[in-house]
């Protein structure tokens, strides 16, 4: 059985193979007080990097997974994009405090 770190590089790497779209929500602290909330579609990756496109503002943020742990949680109904795969990633730099990948469940039973 392959680990939840092999699964979500698969959901990448299925984004990078069949442009499948592919969620991020990123959760960050400027400051002990405030955290900001990121959404966002993959628009590259090329691990351990990933960036995605806020699509309100056109903003990129990258992604740096190469101390994450990432955990598998399941699928969740996500609108408008219906039933996704979801994928938590937390970091123990205080920067960084969690990120949910969601992929398409239909991309998940045709693989």
């Amino acid at each position: 059985m392959s680990s939840a770190t092999d699964e979500f590089w698969t959901a990448v790497d299925r984004w990078k193979s069949d442009q499948v779209p592919t969620l991020i929500e990123l959760v960050v602290t400027t400051s002990p007080d405030v955290q900001e909330k990121f959404t966002g579609t993959v628009i590259s990756a090329d691990r351990p990097l990933v960036i995605f496109r806020e699509p309100n503002t056109g903003m990129e943020h990258t992604i740096d997974f190469q101390d994450a742990d990432i955990f598998i949680e399941g699928f969740a109904l996500v609108e408008p994009f219906g039933i996704v795969r979801v994928f938590n990633v937390t970091w123990e730099n205080a920067a960084l405090l969690s990120c949910t990948l969601m992929e398409l469940r239909e991309t998940v039973f045709r693989s």
